[in-house]
């Protein structure tokens, strides 16, 4: 996953899901672009943090994760997206469920274009 604020002006007008990690704070969802015609209204944005924050209001999706967690949800998130199997007891102890992480799986391959 990219942080945003390496996105380059036409990458990030052309997001359906954007993903954004405890460590990028800042962003930007207004742009319309040629995979994203309506602007914010046509982007998921998925917020991953330990705690809640002030992004949480611009967030979609909010994914409260346990501390030290990160990698975990990360590993987790591949494995479905390569339809691998995951364990439901050793994905509960990030904070999440695997249904949570399915359900971004699926937008994420349902996404034109994404970071």
């Amino acid at each position: 996953m990219l942080s945003c604020r390496n996105l380059s002006p036409s990458a990030s007008a052309n997001c359906g899901i954007v993903g954004i990690s405890k460590r990028s704070r800042k962003y930007t969802l207004t742009p319309k672009g040629k995979f994203v015609p309506e602007g914010r209204k046509g982007r998921t944005m998925v917020l991953v943090d330990i705690r809640e924050t002030p992004s949480v209001k611009a967030a979609d999706i909010f994914l409260q994760i346990r501390p030290g967690t990160d990698f975990e949800v990360a590993t987790t998130l591949r494995a479905l997206v390569k339809g691998h199997a995951v364990n439901p007891d050793l994905v509960a102890e990030t904070g999440v469920t695997v249904e949570r992480l399915q359900d971004i799986v699926d937008r994420m391959k349902r996404a034109r274009f994404g970071v």
